[in-house]
């Protein structure tokens, strides 16, 4: 509610100005994201001794500024500690306003009153939309691989699009504030856009598998979505099979020190700083997927590392077979041999006693 007021000169001319003044005002409108900054936009004909007044409808002070300084005592509560002017910009037509963590209850029509030698007013309408809670999601469903990319908080209705793509080419789009999608061949990258229509933001998702068989006992996992980022962001590896789902480490951008899950401390060796690290001791029951997860402000990527491990005694006895077949053949071939040469021995022998024979007669 507002308040009496103890008006100062600057401010009764400010009054008398509202009452003589009948013209329509043009308007400006914005959005902003809830929770995040805005600045309501007020460009005025440059001049000397600048009176400023952003003020509501029902005259609820927002923010004032003249004899060269902010002047707030008059200033509603619900704005204090919360609105700032480009001081240094104000001598060169600029009046905007910048308003902090914006709340739902900031939505509203905001007035700009401006006198120099001119006297000038602007109409801001400020809308507040959300987009909060954005995340892509991979699940394994019936056997089937599906993604899910959906925003949590949105408004106003209507406002959220989501298109899905694969290995760059669009394949579906809807106005949904939810959607999910079939990923129908492992070796595609796939991506999903969140756009927001009257915030004009994007954020990306994005999806991408690796196959890997190893005969050796230890596998270097990386961070590969992180090599090109400049922004902050928090990294998640998990393990999961058909009826597990265990994390095994997670790192901050902002000290870059791996954090390793109780299950893994004896068996993941790590480099500080690195964005990679190793895990050794591999057996059959490391066979599954292991989920790298990548989240900064506007985007999340999921990695997976599809892992089949094959121990050496397997191996050995994979080699047996052929080795036992190998020499069957061998064995056979020198038996052929042996035979052959007994036929031939016969014949030749039968051949001189012929000879013989005839030398006789």
């Amino acid at each position: 509610m507002s308040s009496t007021i103890k008006m100062s000169p600057e401010q009764s001319t400010f009054f008398l100005f509202l009452i003589l003044f009948d013209a329509v005002l043009s308007e400006t409108i914005v959005w902003g994201q809830l929770s995040k900054d805005i600045t309501l936009p007020c460009l005025f004909t440059p001049g000397e001794d600048e009176i400023i007044y952003w003020y509501l409808a029902d005259n609820y002070y927002v923010h004032s500024y003249y004899d060269g300084k902010d002047q707030l005592t008059s200033q509603g509560s619900r704005y204090k500690n919360r609105t700032s002017m480009f001081a240094s910009e104000v001598n060169k037509g600029n009046a905007s306003l910048q308003l902090q963590n914006l709340q739902m209850s900031d939505e509203n029509k905001y007035n700009c009153y401006v006198a120099t030698k001119k006297k000038e007013e602007f109409l801001v309408t400020l809308h507040v939309a959300e987009f909060e809670h954005l995340a892509i999601k991979y699940e394994l469903n019936d056997m089937n691989k599906l993604l899910k990319c959906y925003v949590n908080n949105s408004s106003p209705n209507d406002s959220i699009n989501i298109a899905w793509y694969q290995s760059n080419s669009k394949l579906k789009e809807n106005i949904s504030s939810h959607s999910s999608f079939k990923i129908t061949n492992i070796a595609d990258k796939y991506q999903c856009q969140i756009h927001h229509k009257f915030l004009s933001i994007t954020w990306n998702g994005y999806w991408e598998m690796t196959n890997i068989t190893l005969t050796v006992n230890v596998v270097e996992f990386e961070c590969k979505a992180c090599e090109t980022l400049s922004t902050s962001f928090f990294i998640t590896w998990t393990f999961r099979n058909e009826s597990l789902e265990i994390p095994m480490a997670s790192m901050n951008s902002s000290t870059k020190n791996l954090s390793i899950s109780e299950n893994y401390k004896h068996r993941i060796n790590s480099i500080a700083g690195e964005l990679y690290f190793q895990l050794k001791d591999l057996t059959k029951e490391d066979n599954g997927e292991y989920v790298c997860t990548v989240t900064t402000k506007n985007s999340m990527s999921i990695n997976v590392t599809s892992l089949t491990v094959i121990p050496t005694d397997e191996i050995n006895s994979f080699k047996r077979p052929r080795n036992f077949f190998a020499t069957g053949i061998a064995f056979l071939a020198a038996a052929a041999a042996a035979i052959a040469a007994v036929l031939l021995y016969k014949v030749k022998k039968k051949g001189h006693q012929s000879q013989n024979r005839e030398i006789n007669t």
